[in-house]
């Protein structure tokens, strides 16, 4: 059965006014929405008001229709209400500037509550819902992958063109050099020993597609990847440094990598990990 604008309009008014509640916290009223503390459901408010009816509610009021007491402190609620509606956890320095509260209070406040806590960073998970969360850190946690998965491969890229030397030179050394910047710009691709420029081009358009997050990856988890590509890849060599450098732009901030292979190989080595270490004895050898 359709319905006209007119019903439709009613329809939304009579489910925003029953979704609309009064929060009573030692005294001080505070009007909200139940879908704004269910949107973080993992919180002390969020989860009551996601599984409890309103006449299961522990905190509702008898005496009061849509109306819930809590037995807290209602002027430092102000900054647990300042969570639920934008998501941000306010830093002390923001507190004191409102109220007089120690930073004591404030995290008691937000430990009561269950609200969220992390340190400081443009990365802070609080800028975001709990149902964002685990789509956020996929994100993340793909472009690592995708990362460490293009570092590796340029390095395999580079040693395929050294065969003969991996083979002749007892000690043989490939290394990259590149520099992401904090202005979303890659430079530096360097490899040594040189390669064919056809390969270097090939390889350096892998990493275009990380000049916008290489930094940001870089400044928070470059330790973890530097420690992933010295454990997994055989020899595999990690420089990573934070500089800052004047340019055309003015200073400039980057890190700057070094990543590379560092062999060397004794003969008897190579015959114990390959099919020779199985030939028989008799068998003469190339004079």
């Amino acid at each position: 059965m359709q319905t006209n604008d007119g019903d439709s309009e009613n329809n939304n008014n009579l489910v925003a006014r029953d979704n609309k509640i009064i929060l009573n916290v030692g005294g001080i009223k505070y009007e909200t929405f139940k879908s704004t503390l269910t949107s973080f459901p993992t919180t002390l408010l969020g989860s009551i008001f996601y599984h409890y009816s309103d006449e299961q509610n522990p905190l509702a009021d008898p005496n009061h229709k849509n109306e819930f007491f809590i037995d807290r402190d209602g002027h430092l609620f102000h900054y647990i209400m300042q969570f639920y509606r934008t998501g941000k956890v306010p830093t002390i320095e923001q507190a004191i500037g409102l109220i007089p509260i120690t930073a004591q209070e404030l995290e008691d406040e937000l430990e009561y509550f269950k609200i969220p806590t992390y340190p400081p960073s443009s990365f802070s998970a609080t800028t975001l819902s709990p149902s964002l969360l685990s789509l956020r850190h996929k994100m993340i946690a793909t472009e690592i992958d995708s990362f460490t998965s293009t570092l590796s491969n340029t390095l395999l890229t580079i040693s395929s063109q050294f065969k003969k030397e991996f083979f002749f030179k007892r000690q043989f050394q490939i290394r990259v050099e590149i520099s992401f910047h904090s202005n979303e710009r890659i430079s530096d691709f360097n490899i040594y020993p040189s390669v064919n420029s056809t390969i270097k081009t090939q390889l350096q358009k892998g990493f275009d597609g990380f000049a916008v997050l290489g930094y940001a990856m870089l400044d928070r988890f470059g330790e973890e990847i530097g420690r992933y590509m010295t454990t997994t890849v055989q020899g595999c060599t990690w420089e990573c440094k934070k500089v800052e450098e004047f340019g055309w732009g003015g200073l400039q901030q980057m890190y700057k990598v070094k990543i590379g292979v560092e062999n060397s190989f004794e003969h008897d080595d190579v015959l114990n990990h390959c099919c020779l270490t199985s030939a028989p004895d008799s068998i003469g050898s190339c004079d």
